[in-house]
């Protein structure tokens, strides 16, 4: 009779509605949300419970009589729903409600009449009761839980962010390391020959760096040359060299293992070291520009590979591992010389930075699938062995993915014994 009353204000209150009338319905029947229903299959509640609170640890001392206590959030919310069908149609609102309960996949929304719309889970537990006794009806218990957002429970943290400032910090240090530490300036002409020859060095070293990918490089380290005796503006065309190395490398990363296309390679450039005899002051003068230099141009190939690993993809957590290795071994290679040459400000960035390169790489080679071996018999097209190896519907990006693993350069001849994601 229940139902019957509440099904009866609710189309009193909607006709109403559209006639523009207020109703006057005010006590807790009119409240009511009815019919109820999940994933629009309506039905009549008899009872429902909910259960939820706060979590909290309990932490008991010795020797203390109070314990302490600590709020870790919300508890889930759980209802269970007693419910039943009537009437002479009611087997097809069964099989109709049975589908939106066991069929499909997810969470879905509830129209509870007590507590409004919800957007609940069903979870097991969830029975139907038939009897001949009573005939033209069903009931069932119905269990769910509060439903919320996967992502919620992944890290929000972009580690790629802090290398990139950590980046940024560095390249600031090696400038100003340079403009202090490099003088021409005042001093006899063959310290200045000396720096032009590291210089160029540094240019060709540069160029010859595969093209395609390093845009407009060759203009830039121009830029190197445009004033050498201006200690203040020739550290800013070195840097904005290498940075345009890494912006190009990360726009169009070349193919094989080394992301940067050979850059970190150079990172034990040494192209201005030049063999000091003596002991003269503008001797001292010259190895100490040669130092300079050699310092700023490794510290900016270990950057911009930094930054270019920070923005790379890898496919496997085996090739962040590696990635991690090669970055942290060059981060160690140039903090100490830093420390050596007395730059105090420069050893405590490259020491952060460090610390950035390795928490982004570490956290996001755990999310990457492992790398596996397979073997078959001959040798299958990508499009086949992926099928095999994954049977899924991403085939095609699948394939594309075991030819750049395996190093194949056509699909239809990929090796009958090679490496593939086994997590992917």
């Amino acid at each position: 009779m229940s139902a019957f009353i509440g099904e009866a204000v609710g189309a009193a209150r909607a006709g109403l509605a559209q006639l523009g009338i207020t109703p006057l319905f005010t006590d807790w029947r009119s409240r009511l949300m009815l019919p109820a229903s999940f994933r629009g299959v309506p039905f009549q509640v008899r009872a429902h419970t909910e259960t939820g609170g706060r979590r909290a640890a309990v932490h008991e001392f010795p020797l203390r009589d109070i314990p302490a206590t600590e709020d870790l959030g919300s508890a889930a919310r759980r209802y269970t729903i007693d419910g039943y069908l009537v009437g002479d149609d009611y087997d097809l609102n069964r099989d109709a409600l049975r589908a939106a309960l066991f069929d499909q996949v997810g969470p879905g929304t509830l129209v509870h009449p007590y507590l409004g719309v919800l957007t609940v889970q069903p979870i097991e537990g969830c029975t139907f009761n038939e009897t001949v006794a009573t005939g033209r009806m069903a009931t069932f218990r119905l269990a769910c839980v509060q439903a919320g957002d996967v992502s919620q429970s992944r890290a929000a943290v972009d580690t790629t962010v802090g290398v990139l400032n950590g980046v940024a910090s560095v390249i600031n240090d090696l400038k100003a390391f340079y403009t202090l530490g490099v003088l021409v300036a005042t001093h006899p002409g063959f310290l200045m020959q000396a720096l032009t020859g590291g210089l160029e060095n540094l240019a060709g070293s540069l160029l010859g760096l595969p093209p395609g990918f390093v845009q407009g490089l060759a203009g830039v380290i121009n830029g190197i040359f445009a004033a050498p005796f201006d200690t203040v503006g020739t550290p800013a065309a070195i840097a904005a060299a290498f940075q345009a190395v890494g912006d190009g490398l990360v726009a169009t990363p070349p193919a094989g293992d080394d992301p940067t296309g050979g850059l970190a390679a150079l990172s034990t450039w040494s192209g201005g070291v030049q063999p000091i005899l003596t002991a003269t002051t503008a001797l001292q003068q010259q190895a100490a520009n040669a130092a300079a230099l050699n310092y700023v141009a490794q510290g900016m190939v270990v950057a911009t590979t930094a930054a270019v690993y920070a923005q790379t993809d890898f496919l496997s957590a085996a090739a962040a591992a590696a990635a991690r290795a090669t970055i942290i071994a060059m981060l160690d290679a140039i903090t100490e010389p830093a420390a050596d040459i007395g730059d105090v400000q420069g050893y405590n960035a490259w020491l952060a930075l460090s610390g950035a390169v390795a928490a982004d790489l570490l956290a996001r080679g755990q999310a990457l699938p492992q790398m596996g071996g397979y073997s078959v018999n001959l040798s299958l097209t990508s499009l086949v062995l992926a099928q095999r190896l994954y049977a899924d519907q991403a085939s095609g990006d699948r394939a594309d993915q075991l030819m750049q693993l395996n190093d194949c350069l056509h699909p239809l001849f990929l090796p009958p014994a090679g490496v593939w994601l086994e997590a992917a």
